[in-house]
């Protein structure tokens, strides 16, 4: 009877370790999943800033006339960003322009704080994000 007990209470004490390491990895794993979100995240606003600085042909740190055909253009062929034109548009007029202000609101794809209604940018899969 002793043999039997002692087995089992090595079972048991095997069975509560390998409990305790399927824990702590799921935990290291779900750290490390919200890591690469956020690497993911800086993906995408280096997508959108090397997008925007691309149609800026002029160098001039001003999107202007063609060069605002060209972001449009380079914008619809990234696949998982959506945006709403006519707000990018008028966006970029009010604005004179200007690089810096373009980057600034496409970095700010992530911002929850922003209503949908003024969001000119969306992440087509926000969840992978």
């Amino acid at each position: 009877m002793k043999s039997v007990e002692k087995n089992l209470q090595a079972v048991a004490d095997e069975s509560g370790r390998q409990v305790d390491q399927l824990v702590s990895l799921v935990k290291e794993n779900g750290e490390t999943l919200e890591k690469m979100k956020e690497i993911m995240k800086g993906d995408v606003c280096q997508v959108l800033i090397r997008t925007v600085i691309q149609a800026d042909e002029h160098q001039d740190f001003k999107i202007e006339g063609k060069e605002i055909e060209f972001l449009i253009m380079r914008m619809e062929n990234i696949d998982f960003v959506t945006f709403d034109e006519d707000k990018l548009r008028l966006f970029i007029e009010v604005n004179g322009g200007y690089v810096d202000a373009i980057i600034q609101l496409a970095c700010h794809i992530f911002d929850k704080s922003i209503p949908a209604e003024e969001r000119i940018f969306e992440i087509i899969n926000p969840e992978t994000y």
